[in-house]
C-alpha cells in the first residue's frame, strides 16, 4: 500500500462557492443599514408629528328628520320588546308538567328580545346615542339573565341583573317618550 492514496484522499475539496473578499465592498453594508435606518426613524417621527384626523370629521351629520325617524323606531322596538317580556313573564305554569315549558319560553323571550333590541340599534345609527347604549346594555343584561338561568342561579344570583335591568327601564322609558 502507497501513502500517495491516502495523502490525495486527505486532501480538503475546493470550496464550490468563491471566498468573500476582504475589499472595500463589505464595509458599505453596516453604512447602508444606519442609513436606512435614519430614513425609518425620520419618517416615524414625521409620521407622529401630522395632526390626526378629527373624530368629528370621521363622524356622519345626520339630519333631525333622521334622528326622529330613527329614535321612533328604536322606541318602537323597545315599546314591543318591552310588552313581549312583560307577557311571558306573567305566565304561571298550570301544574308541575307546564313548568319546564314556561321556563324555557321564558329564556327564548329574553334571548329575542335582547336580540331584537340588539338588531334594532344596529339598524338605527342615526338614534341618540344614549338611547342606543342604554339599549345595548338592557340587551345585554337580559343575555345576562338567561345565562344565570341556564346554569341553573336561583334568585340570589340573578337579583342584582334585575335590579340593573329595572334601573335601565327606568332611564329608557323617559327617553322614549
Amino acid at each position: 500500500m502507497s501513502c500517495s492514496q491516502f495523502e490525495q484522499a486527505s486532501q480538503a475539496p475546493q470550496p464550490l462557492l468563491p471566498q468573500a473578499s476582504t475589499g472595500g465592498s463589505s464595509r458599505w453594508l453596516p453604512l447602508l443599514g444606519v442609513g436606512f435606518g435614519l430614513m425609518g426613524l425620520i419618517a416615524g417621527v414625521a409620521g407622529c408629528g401630522r395632526p390626526a384626523a378629527s373624530s368629528e370629521a370621521a363622524k356622519p351629520v345626520y339630519s333631525d328628520q333622521q334622528v326622529a325617524d330613527a329614535k321612533k323606531a328604536v322606541c318602537e322596538a323597545y315599546a314591543k320588546g318591552m310588552r313581549s317580556i312583560r307577557i311571558v313573564a306573567r305566565r304561571q305554569p298550570e301544574n308541575d308538567a307546564d313548568r319546564l315549558g314556561v321556563a324555557v319560553n321564558s329564556r327564548v323571550g329574553e334571548v329575542a328580545v335582547a336580540t331584537y333590541f340588539l338588531t334594532a340599534v344596529d339598524a338605527n345609527p342615526s338614534a341618540p346615542i344614549e338611547l342606543k347604549d342604554r339599549l345595548r346594555e338592557l340587551a345585554q343584561q337580559y343575555q345576562e339573565l338567561v345565562l344565570i338561568q341556564l346554569a341553573d342561579g336561583g334568585p340570589s344570583d340573578w337579583d342584582a341583573v334585575v335590579a340593573k335591568i329595572d334601573e335601565l327601564v327606568s332611564k329608557i322609558d323617559p327617553l322614549c317618550r
